[in-house]
C-alpha cells in the first residue's frame, strides 16, 4: 500500500544532497519513531496464531529516508499472510459461488455465505500519536541542520 507525494522527485533530489552527519540524524529519529509504530501494529494486530504479530515488519532505507511498516518482506512471506488484508481493511458479507477439483480432474459447485468482518486497522491504521511525536522530533533536526547549514558550517 505504497503512496507517492507530489513532488517526491525533488525531495528525493534534496535527500541525496544532504551531508552524511544530517542524513544519519534523521534516519536515526527515523528508526526510533518507525519502531514505535512498529510496536503499535503488532501491539493492535490479532493474536489468533500470532503469525500475523511476527509478519509485521519495518524496513528502513537510509539512503532515500524513508521506511516501510507493515506486512513486508519477500513475496514468500507476503503469501502466507494474505488474509491480513482482509483482517486490516475487513470484508462485507456475501454469498460466493465457488469451484472444487476433484481428484479424477472434474469440478463441482457450490455456494458458500462468507460472513462479514470489520476492519481492524492494525497496519492502515492512523497511529496519530506516535506520528505526532515522529514529526516532532524531525522538525527539531530539521531546525538544528538548517541552523548548520545558515552558519556555513
Amino acid at each position: 500500500m505504497a503512496r507517492r507525494v507530489q513532488g517526491g522527485a525533488s525531495i528525493r533530489r534534496l535527500f541525496r544532497s544532504l551531508p552524511d552527519a544530517a542524513r544519519d540524524e534523521i534516519a536515526t529519529v527515523l528508526d526510533d519513531g518507525s519502531r514505535e509504530i512498529e510496536r503499535q501494529m503488532v501491539a493492535r494486530a490479532p493474536r489468533r496464531t500470532g503469525a500475523l504479530q511476527a509478519g509485521v515488519k519495518r524496513r528502513l532505507r537510509r539512503n532515500s529516508l524513508s521506511v516501510s511498516i507493515g506486512i513486508t518482506g519477500t513475496k514468500a512471506e507476503k503469501r502466507k499472510l494474505f488474509y491480513a488484508r482482509i483482517l486490516d481493511l475487513g470484508r462485507k458479507g456475501q454469498t460466493v459461488t465457488a469451484n472444487r477439483r476433484s481428484p479424477g480432474g472434474g469440478t463441482s459447485r457450490y455456494t458458500m455465505r462468507v460472513r462479514a468482518i470489520g476492519a481492524k486497522r492494525f497496519v492502515t491504521g492512523r497511529y496519530s500519536d506516535a506520528r505526532a511525536v515522529l514529526n516532532s522530533r524531525l522538525k527539531g533536526v530539521w531546525d538544528r541542520i538548517l541552523r548548520r547549514v545558515a552558519g556555513g558550517e
